[in-house]
């Protein structure tokens, strides 16, 4: 038992280095709940507070650990960002993340000061 205890946290650490940087999850999010692929500056516009480098970073990252993919067009020379297999497939989780927050009201923004 306590083997898998410990399997369950090396996997939960290691989901942690992937989405625990800031704004891996914003920019993650912005990919996921897209109706298309993003473009760079599109993706600036739609992640308010983010620079330039810090999203080139993320995206970087998720691109390393096989969440986002990368696609280059030539002509005009255009890159647009989007999901890969791995990525849509934490559609479930998350959206099964936000209907437990729902329902708890945990992170209520109206009700803060």
């Amino acid at each position: 038992m306590g083997d898998d205890r410990e399997e369950k946290c090396k996997h939960m650490d290691f989901m942690l280095d992937v989405f625990g940087k800031r704004w891996a999850t914003r920019v993650f999010l912005r990919l996921l709940y897209s109706e298309k692929r993003m473009g760079f500056n599109e993706l600036l516009r739609a992640t308010p507070g983010i620079n330039p480098k810090m999203l080139a970073e993320r995206l970087k990252s998720l691109e390393s650990h096989g969440l986002v993919k990368r696609e280059v067009e030539t002509s005009p020379i255009r890159t647009y960002y989007s999901l890969t297999e791995a990525g849509i497939d934490l559609k479930g989780p998350i959206d099964s993340m936000l209907a437990w927050n729902k329902k708890w009201c945990f992170g209520d923004y109206k009700k803060r000061p």
